[in-house]
């Protein structure tokens, strides 16, 4: 990642920040999965 190339502690800390968006992105998505398959269902039929 980031932090593999640049090797500062900023390129670090940007690809902690990476993951945890990452993270709670798919939490966020695991914890609404009936809301989200209801919609792709109205948007299906």
């Amino acid at each position: 990642m980031l932090s593999t190339v640049l090797h500062s502690d900023k390129a670090i800390k940007v690809s902690i920040n990476i993951m945890k968006a990452f993270t709670e992105m798919r939490n966020f998505i695991l914890n609404n999965k009936m809301l989200f398959e209801k919609m792709l269902w109205y948007h299906i039929n």
